[in-house]
């Protein structure tokens, strides 16, 4: 099989790596919503939903727009938070 940019060097990896079960994806994401609530990153996210809902109305605001507005901060949000907590990827 030829290795193409969209594929890129993992495409058999990705089909044989295990996958986690149900009661471990659940227990995953419990973790994740406790650790982002811990850090206040669930709050920021909130705040700027609230805020962008206010500036554009309620009534002429969809789902989809409001995505569009944040999902871009999302990850820069966490980043930040992780900065400030003097937190970093090494494990150090």
């Amino acid at each position: 099989m030829p290795i193409t940019k969209e594929m890129g060097t993992d495409a058999d990896l990705v089909e044989n790596t295990p996958r986690l079960n149900s009661r471990d994806s659940a227990a995953l994401k419990d973790i994740m919503k406790k650790r982002l609530t811990e850090c206040g990153w669930r709050k920021d996210i909130e705040q700027m939903i609230r805020q962008t809902i206010q500036e554009h109305g309620v009534g002429t605001l969809t789902s989809d727009q409001l995505a569009e507005k944040i999902v871009p901060h999302v990850g820069t949000s966490l980043g930040t938070r992780r900065n400030l907590q003097g937190d970093d990827d090494t494990g150090a």
